[in-house]
């Protein structure tokens, strides 16, 4: 079972890593297309890494309800996985 600060680190690690920036570019506040420049093609990959590094099934879908990473924030996607998954 994960901590919620466990996930936090998970998520901002995967999206520093898709986004090609340093992790501590990657805050809860940071809007994923505006301030880390991602794009809804990077969906997919970000939800592959996640289920890679949670070792638990995560489609695109229960991050990115409407397919896109636009108004998202890091805080959204850690709010996805423990309404997903609960206490991991």
């Amino acid at each position: 079972m994960l901590a919620r600060d466990e996930i936090i680190e998970i998520v901002q690690h995967t999206v520093a890593e898709v986004a090609g920036v340093y992790e501590t570019d990657v805050t809860l506040d940071s809007q994923l297309q505006h301030d880390l420049g991602l794009e809804p093609d990077d969906c997919e990959e970000i939800a592959a890494h996640l289920q890679g590094s949670l070792e638990s099934h995560i489609a695109p879908d229960d991050l990115f309800p409407d397919g896109s990473t636009d108004e998202m924030t890091v805080h959204s996607l850690v709010n996805a996985l423990e309404e997903k998954f609960g206490a991991i």
